[in-house]
């Protein structure tokens, strides 16, 4: 019978940076984690002079389990034979990603100055972003030991999480058809394509590199082209989704333009300073409230403050 091997998708406490608004009754928001999607392509690779190869496998079917996502793929002879052989492994997700020069693995990846996450099927007010194609992971594995029938996976891609909503005693009566995450730093870069190899002596990859930079990389917007409204209190929060480059961001705003041409900016803080998120990070921001009514034409709110999970 063929084994079928676990793939392991989780954020290590390590490489993790939850942002939350801590509520009133003192309870915080839960780690969340990256899930695998069904039908998605994995490349694995197995180094070795005699043993070298490649497979581009299928998964199957996925299911959720506390902080991690487990996937089931398709029928691998390299994993089959993974107790057999002292080989170093790797796995790239998105199957695409996957680069080889020679024996160095190398993860080219891109994330869309726009983009369009999709509704939730189960969650009307839940919009992800695109995982299937810009989620990139990696694992980087010696050897399998004898019960050991598995590759665990890293995020190679920050992922920004917001949940929105307008008070009802300030509510804003008007259609979200865009947000957008910037940067106040100009050599701060949120979209663009970027590069970096996998080290099996450290388990993880190099310094990523950014290419192809323009002005348009140091932001990511999210489009809704029907327009959504704003619940009006958390219980009704709209959650969106958005993915960055992996590296290092500072100094963030968050943008969110309304029909009629009416727009909002909020600062993004943490402990009353400019928000630092290091790379390869899922952030979750609670609780942001986006009033209806301000003095004057603009807005510099603070969102938060936040406290770390």
């Amino acid at each position: 019978m063929q084994t079928h091997f676990v793939l392991l998708c989780k954020y290590d406490l390590q490489d993790i940076m939850i942002m939350a608004k801590i509520r009133e009754d003192g309870k915080k928001e839960v780690r969340e984690c990256m899930e695998w999607t069904d039908g998605g392509a994995i490349m694995v690779y197995r180094t070795g002079c005699l043993h070298r190869k490649q497979e581009q496998l299928t998964i199957q079917a996925h299911s959720n389990d506390g902080p991690k996502s487990v996937a089931k793929v398709s029928d691998s002879t390299i994993l089959t034979e993974a107790r057999k052989r002292r080989n170093s492994y790797y796995g790239v997700f998105p199957a695409s990603a996957f680069h080889l020069s020679r024996t160095k693995v190398t993860v080219i990846g891109s994330i869309p100055t726009i983009q369009r996450p999709e509704k939730d099927s189960n969650n009307p007010r839940l919009y992800n972003a695109d995982m299937a194609n810009h989620g990139y992971m990696y694992a980087v594995k010696h050897k399998f030991e004898n019960n050991d029938n598995s590759l665990e996976f890293k995020p190679l891609v920050n992922t920004y999480v917001f949940k929105i909503h307008s008070p009802a005693e300030n509510y804003i009566e008007h259609k979200l058809m865009r947000i957008t995450l910037r940067s106040e730093q100009k050599d701060i870069f949120l979209s663009g394509t970027f590069r970096t190899r996998l080290n099996p002596k450290t388990g993880r990859h190099t310094p990523v590199e950014a290419k192809n930079l323009t002005r348009e990389s140091n932001h990511v917007s999210v489009y809704f082209e029907q327009g959504i409204m704003l619940g009006k209190s958390p219980e009704e929060e709209i959650i969106i989704s958005l993915l960055a480059l992996p590296m290092k961001h500072t100094d963030l705003i968050l943008s969110l333009r309304f029909e009629n041409g009416l727009f909002r900016n909020l600062r993004l803080i943490n402990n009353n300073a400019p928000i630092s998120i290091d790379a390869c990070q899922r952030v979750v921001f609670s609780n942001i409230r986006v009033p209806g009514e301000i003095r004057g034409e603009r807005i510099d709110e603070q969102a938060g403050p936040f406290s770390v999970i």
